[in-house]
């Protein structure tokens, strides 16, 4: 399925146990079907709530081919900014800030698996596999759902 959204399309993928990836850009997929199609149509309408200011978190099934420092990730991110450190001591794994940059870097669900985040402890917005400006973008829509005045820590 491909998604307009205020970063461009999106495109997400789903089989019939969950959501398999959402990937920035428009990129040709079969048609989905039965459940899957449903699964697709739920994220679409959470989506379509988190651009609005009305969701903050997704409550979709994944079926993503997820690491198990991805799992980890995925159940451990907050809702508001933290660090790479931060983020690895709230998964029980104190000394892998790096580890938690490479498992985030491939994140197959990116919005839904909220990467974006997890910031530097040196500062700025660091990296995204969205780019930069997608990044800042979701930081500053997050921050105004919350009744925040920026996101980041520059």
């Amino acid at each position: 399925m491909i998604l307009p959204s205020p970063l461009g399309p999106l495109t997400l993928t789903a089989t019939d146990a969950g959501l398999t990836s959402l990937r920035f850009g428009e990129i040709q997929h079969p048609e989905a079907a039965g459940p899957a199609r449903q699964i697709l149509r739920r994220a679409a309408g959470q989506l379509e709530e988190y651009w609005a200011g009305r969701r903050i978190s997704f409550d979709l099934p994944v079926a993503a081919p997820l690491t198990p420092v991805q799992r980890a990730i995925a159940s451990a991110i907050p809702l508001d900014p933290l660090t790479y450190g931060e983020l690895a001591v709230l998964i029980g794994r104190p000394n892998a800030a790096r580890a938690v940059g490479r498992a985030l870097s491939t994140n197959p669900l990116p919005i839904i698996i909220a990467c974006h985040r997890v910031l530097p402890a040196a500062g700025g917005i660091g990296h995204y596999l969205g780019g930069t400006e997608r990044k800042r973008w979701l930081l500053d829509h997050e921050c105004a759902m919350r009744g925040g005045v920026t996101a980041g820590r520059d």
